[in-house]
């Protein structure tokens, strides 16, 4: 088995792994990226692009400023073109920084020498003709890397997971960091729809994707968190523009699939595709199926490829019953058959690190001593799963979408830390230390850029000075951040006219009280 020692190893060439990478390669130090697909970028290069949540980037600096520039000359109007042209962007950045990239490979094993991550073991597990993930390896043991310091920037945070770092999954209830956005909350209903598989028969159970458990109170903790969906160019309202996508193989379906979107489209419940397939918040269900993306986090990879290959078929299916056929964008994605190789897996595990980013910090109320850059969106959550109501009406729950800070605020380099002692040698600067409503608005993938650039900052100053990544000197690695142009404080300007600053005002009047008091975590 081949091994390859470097000084530092990025699992996951997401955006935010690329940047650490380039971060840390700039500084000096040897840099392995491992990604289990084909392609660099994560969701910037598979159906989103830098501005797409970045429209007015006066906070945003660094590297990520540096892109976004580049990335701004491809003159293209929608915001899902460009994609390929963002792939080879990254290619070039990091043949320029020589950095070594390992494709198609994912974690068999991980060992751990005390608190210090030390060999990760590869399988070679290359994904499908259309970028679903192998359910089973190809070859096991096909590569061994050992490194100095470890970067966790997959977006389901496998590497933290192998390393026994501990984590969680799901939205936390609305007492545990009183988060008044948390837990179960904004049951949308739709009537007129029969749950059952036999129309007005409970005994012969559910149909598919619609969740068994009771609704529970508000603000109650639930396993069900953001749902996932693709981000593709959108449907036949573009007539004639690109190619269409198949039928869909229903084989690949649970059974009772098309009988319940036929049933919501019979009740007059089923809306369009939204452009870049960007589900409307308002339906039942649309280019995803909330609560499908449940046991994805801890899933095997059999289970991630069956809800990887569902929301294809499924988003094919949608169409059909929409009575309209699918645009995909070959001249995008030439070598998916024109899908999207990225699912949009929008959050998944989440670390139990130093400091948990929570609402109170969103909102703006805590003092923090060690920023790493700043994050600025909306407490953004889509439907979390499909359910039955105590009335017997099919609904949704968990909707979100909530401006609590009046600007951008700073994320604590302790949320990309594990505890010490848990780990000395690991930062994530994706599926960070942060509770589930404020990683929905800290999970954009400009902010996901803007930590990893520091995480990979931050990484080479612990290979240089030989210290756990917890113990570098945030006061120097602040210096560095600085000279690298990397925004840390809020000039308090506003967002501009996407972000109307009345509307925070508005919620504030709502919630006078609600941080005062509460401790920052």
């Amino acid at each position: 088995m081949k091994t390859t020692q470097v000084d530092i190893c990025i699992y996951g060439g997401t955006a935010a792994g690329l940047l650490a990478a380039l971060a840390a390669a700039r500084a000096g130090c040897s840099v392995l990226v491992i990604e289990p697909s084909r392609w660099l970028g994560g969701m910037i290069g598979a159906g989103i692009r830098i501005t797409t949540d970045c429209e007015y980037p006066n906070h945003v600096g660094g590297l990520t400023r540096e892109l976004l520039l580049e990335e701004r000359r491809f003159n293209v109007r929608d915001h899902w073109r460009g994609q390929l042209d963002l792939r080879r962007l990254w290619q070039r950045k990091l043949e320029a920084c020589g950095v070594m990239v390992c494709y198609e490979h994912r974690i068999q094993s991980l060992d751990k020498e005390g608190r210090s991550l030390t060999r990760l073991v590869l399988e070679y597990a290359p994904p499908d003709a259309e970028g679903v993930p192998a359910a089973a390896a190809t070859e096991s043991s096909a590569q061994a890397i050992t490194a100095t310091v470890f970067i966790d920037a997959s977006y389901e945070g496998d590497l933290l997971a192998a390393g026994g770092i501990p984590y969680t999954v799901g939205r936390e209830s609305r007492a545990t960091y009183n988060e008044s956005l948390a837990g179960v909350r904004n049951v949308q209903t739709f009537p007129g729809i029969d749950a059952w598989v036999e129309p007005g028969n409970p005994a012969s159970g559910l149909l598919p994707y619609i969740t068994p458990e009771p609704v529970g109170h508000e603000g109650d903790a639930s396993p069900y968190l953001i749902p996932f969906n693709f981000r593709f160019a959108g449907d036949a309202l573009r007539a004639q523009e690109g190619a269409f996508a198949p039928p869909p193989r229903e084989a690949l379906l649970a059974p009772g699939h098309r009988e319940l979107v036929n049933r919501i489209q019979a009740a007059g419940h089923l809306t369009s595709f939204g452009l870049s397939s960007n589900y409307s918040r308002h339906s039942l269900v649309n280019g995803s199926l909330p609560g499908l993306q449940v046991s994805y986090p801890d899933g095997s990879w059999p289970e991630r490829a069956r809800i990887w290959r569902t929301l294809i078929e499924h988003d094919r299916l949608y169409a059909q019953v929409l009575g309209r056929r699918l645009i995909v964008e070959p001249e995008q994605y030439p070598d998916t058959n024109g899908w999207p190789h990225q699912l949009y897996v929008r959050m998944a595990r989440r670390m139990r690190g130093v400091y948990t980013m929570t609402q109170r910090d969103v909102a703006g109320q805590c003092p923090i001593p060690d920023p790493v850059g700043l994050a600025y969106y909306n407490v953004d959550i889509y439907p979390c799963r499909l359910l039955r109501t105590a009335e017997g009406e099919l609904a949704t729950e968990g909707e979100t979408w909530e401006l609590v800070s009046p600007g951008p605020y700073p994320v604590s380099y302790r949320a990309l830390t594990p505890q010490t002692d848990n780990c000395a040698n690991l930062l994530v600067p994706v599926c960070i230390s942060a509770s589930h409503v404020a990683c929905a608005s800290i999970r954009m993938e400009p902010t996901f850029m803007i930590l990893g650039e520091s995480a990979g900052m931050a990484a080479a100053m612990a290979v240089r000075n030989r210290v756990p990544v917890q113990q570098i000197d945030t006061a120097q690695l602040r210096t560095a951040l600085l000279d690298a142009g990397q925004i840390l404080e809020w000039d308090g300007q506003g967002y501009g006219p996407y972000w109307f600053n009345e509307r925070f005002t508005a919620w504030w009047e709502k919630h006078p009280e609600e941080y005062q008091g509460q401790p920052c975590r």
